[in-house]
């Protein structure tokens, strides 16, 4: 996008063309702290080169040959963690070396192989949501690994398995959004909740967590948009801003510097 005359440029696949992509579905993408922008598709990753335009693959290697990108991070030593559904990869793109951490022999780091978001929070944590065991919490120093998958309810414990998405907030709070519901955990009290609305457990099917500068978060659900506020503990529908769409379903959002959803 050229934002100076609002034109777009298009870029696909064609494997007649050298340095095209590999696969049009574009399921992530992310800009480094050096400004390279890493593209996962639906067969793979790679680097795509915002000067010259073209697309270098990096080959991830695993036993089922697909490499189903969901998400791409950077950690604070420059490290590219690449999420996908059949385990979790680190790239490093001084070195062009890559390495594979999933269930493989007899080295069992990952309860799941089937991730769906990675996030590295405030603290340098790292964060795998999952799609049958939970969220994962990962400390690099070592590396310690802690499988989260419970939060309470009144006096009840209850499972949560399936997370889409996970969120950590300008007050450190991580958001956990789930195929039934919104979770918060505390980490500063290690209380672990879930969102209610009118006095039950909301459980919406969440896909999709950002903030405003107010702090409110916007929540993108299978069947709309929603934002929440955490200090007033308020929830509410917002399918006005996306009315004239297809549907009311929201698959990603964005808050920018602007609060423009």
């Amino acid at each position: 996008l050229d934002k100076d005359n609002g034109s777009f440029e298009v870029f696909l696949a064609n494997e007649l063309q050298a340095g095209s992509l590999d696969n049009n579905l574009i399921r992530t993408l992310f800009s480094d702290s050096r400004g390279r922008m890493w593209v996962g598709t639906q067969s793979g990753f790679g680097e795509f080169d915002i000067i010259t335009n073209k697309f270098r693959p990096i080959e991830l290697t695993n036993n089922s040959g697909t490499a189903i990108i969901s998400r791409i991070r950077e950690n604070k030593d420059g490290y590219i963690y690449i999420g996908t559904l059949n385990g979790l990869y680190r790239y490093s793109p001084e070195e062009e070396q890559l390495s594979l951490w999933g269930n493989t022999g007899k080295h069992q780091l990952l309860a799941q192989n089937d991730i769906r978001d990675i996030m590295f929070d405030h603290a340098g944590l790292l964060w795998i949501a999952t799609r049958y065991s939970g969220l994962v919490k990962v400390d690099m120093m070592p590396n310690r690994f802690e499988h989260l998958n419970t939060y309470t309810s009144g006096s009840a414990t209850k499972v949560f398995k399936r997370v889409n998405t996970v969120y950590s907030d300008s007050k450190k709070t991580l958001w956990i959004g789930t195929s039934d519901g919104l979770i918060r955990f505390d980490q500063q009290n290690n209380q672990i909740t879930k969102i209610k609305n009118n006095g039950s457990e909301w459980s919406k099917n969440i896909t999709s967590l950002d903030e405003d500068s107010k702090g409110n978060l916007w929540i993108g659900t299978h069947t709309g948009l929603y934002v929440f506020d955490d200090n007033r503990r308020t929830l509410t529908l917002r399918n006005d801003i996306i009315e004239g769409s297809v549907n009311n379903m929201v698959d990603k959002l964005l808050v920018d510097s602007h609060d423009h959803i």
